[in-house]
């Protein structure tokens, strides 16, 4: 029987690329950027994201040993203060942080099934951990918002793992907490890094797939509603059971 159900968050339990893309948009306009730089905004906003992550040694990032500070982390997955030094560019406006997290805030929506599925774990005392890149801080944001903070027993993000994933050392933390066997945990992820992660701790998983994307995983189910996981986890406890 399973003890832990793990979720990736972004674009997993809510419409993270959406909500950040629109709000974004709208950033734009409140900021009064004219219409004629808006591309090349974008453009900046895009290559700043790239430069931060090419300055990192993706091979570290992919064999877990790739160590995230403080630094790294306001750089790469602060998304207000990244749009307020790129929009000094093209602006004097300057749009306080309330105002950005509320555009954010407005956007996000949770995937498909995904309060019917976590009340269902809770309700048969599975216990619920989000494993996600970033800041807790914005976690916590968005969780509130979407009224569900209180369905997880804990949020490990890299600011505790002090890494990215696909490293294993998100899963050491969760050991560290529930002390279950490999077995006992089901890990539930959007991306590659996700499908990686899961290979690397030995542990079950599902590609949450909704449109179709990372055809070429092949080796694990996908589900393409959350809410498919109170059919799953039934016909995993029974498999294991035979």
């Amino acid at each position: 029987m399973k003890k832990c159900v793990m979720f990736d968050f972004d674009d997993t339990l809510y419409n993270f690329t959406y909500a950040l893309k629109m709000s974004l948009f709208n950033m734009v306009r409140y900021g009064h950027i004219s219409k004629s730089d808006t591309i090349s905004f974008f453009m900046d906003i895009k290559n700043y994201n790239i430069t931060t992550f090419k300055n990192i040694n993706a091979e570290e990032v992919q064999n877990g040993n790739f160590i995230v500070n403080n630094a790294f982390l306001l750089c790469a997955f602060d998304y207000y203060n990244i749009f307020c030094t790129i929009a000094k560019k093209y602006t004097n406006y300057i749009i306080t942080e309330n105002e950005f997290n509320n555009c954010f805030l407005e956007h996000c929506s949770l995937s498909d099934g995904t309060k019917e599925i976590l009340l269902y774990l809770r309700e048969r005392g599975i216990k619920t951990v989000i494993i996600s890149d970033g800041l807790l801080r914005d976690k916590v944001k968005v969780l509130n918002y979407l009224r569900i903070y209180e369905l997880f027993d804990s949020i490990i993000t890299s600011e505790e793992a002090l890494s990215l994933k696909p490293s294993e050392k998100y899963f050491e933390l969760v050991r560290q907490k529930y002390e279950f066997n490999n077995c006992d945990y089901l890990y539930i992820g959007n991306h590659i890094s996700d499908y990686i992660f899961a290979q690397r701790c030995n542990i079950e998983f599902r590609l949450y797939n909704p449109d179709d994307s990372f055809a070429n995983i092949k080796k694990t189910a996908d589900i393409k509603n959350i809410n498919a996981l109170m059919e799953i986890i039934p016909l995993i406890e029974t498999s294991e059971m035979l």
